[in-house]
């Protein structure tokens, strides 16, 4: 896979930013069963409803619920509702990606992009585009159609 180019770098790391909200709000708003904590967090920014919905993400992670998982890797990874760690929210992110999730391979793809929580590597970044993409991540598709072929 050919590495990323310099000039192409923001273009990229603008999109993925735009990406990584929408599909937080898109996933929390298909799991309607989740609790008040989470809408408050959400849509008021409440600082303690946000520590009680990143302790039971945290919680229905350990027990291997891939979408909390997720949240949760994504939550760690603002330091929302819980200290920012940007190393372990690639851990859980890395995980859910080997283990098929398309959308967390994306994920991983902008940790290596901004070298959140991992060494910065623009070839790793386009592998896990890649990756994501052959998985049916429509949107790492898109942007792989981004990066300049030889």
């Amino acid at each position: 896979m050919t590495p990323f180019p310099p000039k192409g770098v923001y273009l990229l790391r603008k999109l993925m930013k735009k990406s990584i909200l929408f599909l937080t709000f898109a996933v929390l708003s298909l799991s309607a069963n989740w609790d008040e904590n989470m809408q408050n967090c959400i849509n008021k920014s409440d600082a303690k409803a946000c520590e009680s919905f990143t302790k039971k993400l945290s919680s229905e992670c350990e027990n291997k619920d891939k979408t909390s998982c997720f949240l949760y890797a994504d939550m760690l990874g603002r330091g929302l509702g819980v200290e920012k760690d940007l190393v372990r929210s690639y851990e859980i992110f890395k995980s859910l990606c080997e283990n098929g999730s398309s959308e967390a391979c994306y994920e991983l793809a902008t940790k290596y992009l901004q070298g959140n929580g991992v060494e910065q590597s623009f070839d790793l970044s386009a592998n896990a585009l890649d990756k994501a993409c052959k998985m049916g991540s429509k949107r790492a598709c898109n942007v792989l159609e981004l990066v300049p072929k030889n």
